[in-house]
């Protein structure tokens, strides 16, 4: 009977915490969203089709609203921004689409040596 009540309050503690309202309102993250494509001059040529409430994959996965434009953005390295991920912290995250960029300390077959480089 005690695993069953447990079962029971871990289920209950899990509804509640998916069914807890954002800290940042739709409202505000629209208001956001808006102001980054002001600020970026894309006001005119691009406009929010969507704004959906997301949550992180995994156990303490944190809710998060996500932004998608009309159209994407061409941005640099092949790059396409397809909307703005906004934290309930109000911090924005641009979510893009394409090749990464490897880091600068990332070695290529062409900048690195070759074991046929090395003297004996």
């Amino acid at each position: 009977m005690k695993p069953l009540r447990l079962t029971i309050v871990a289920l209950l503690l899990s509804a509640s915490s998916v069914l807890a309202a954002p800290t940042l309102s739709v409202q505000q993250a629209a208001e956001l969203a808006q102001q980054h494509l002001r600020e970026r001059g894309l006001a005119g040529s691009r406009y929010i089709t969507s704004l959906a409430l997301e949550k992180e994959a995994g156990k303490r996965g944190e809710h998060y609203w996500y932004a998608r434009w009309s159209e994407g953005v061409r941005i640099e390295q092949k790059q396409t921004e397809l909307g703005l991920r906004i934290n309930m912290d109000g911090s924005l995250v641009h979510v893009v689409e394409g090749p990464a960029a490897p880091p600068k300390h990332y070695r290529t077959r062409s900048n690195r040596p070759s074991i046929l480089d090395l003297k004996h």
